[in-house]
């Protein structure tokens, strides 16, 4: 499953084409047990990627508390991996918090359809309801 998702984000951005089996390995170790959801968001997402200029932006969305993130590298590109909890995404949407807001309306899911259709339901409520 998370192989067939990243391919579809593969052939919407070629050149990361030569990343493809770096990508799913560490996509494979970001799924853990309390896993949620896992998106490509940012330029990967929005197919602007420009080798040697962006970078590739994952958010992983746990079943626990969290709010951490770290930079790695896959060859010559960067990877930047935020990783927060359900419980923080929620008071993201209710807050208004755009970047995770971004993520989840214009992110691709690479796990976890069923949340981040929940989450995305989540925002426009909020959106529709009066302050």
């Amino acid at each position: 499953m998370l192989g067939e998702r990243l391919r579809e984000v593969i052939k919407r951005n070629v050149s990361l084409a030569d990343l493809e089996e770096d990508i799913l390995k560490l996509l494979v170790s970001l799924d853990k047990e309390d896993t949620v959801a896992i998106l490509v968001t940012g330029s990967v997402a929005k197919c602007e990627f420009v080798r040697g200029m962006s970078d590739i932006d994952i958010l992983v969305i746990v079943n626990r508390s969290s709010l951490k993130s770290w930079i790695t590298a896959i060859k010559d590109v960067d990877v930047e991996i935020t990783e927060i909890g359900i419980g923080e995404v929620l008071e993201a949407i209710r807050t208004g918090n755009n970047f995770v807001r971004r993520a989840l309306e214009d992110g691709v899911v690479i796990k976890g359809e069923e949340h981040i259709e929940h989450l995305r339901q989540k925002i426009q409520q909020h959106d529709c309801s009066p302050e």
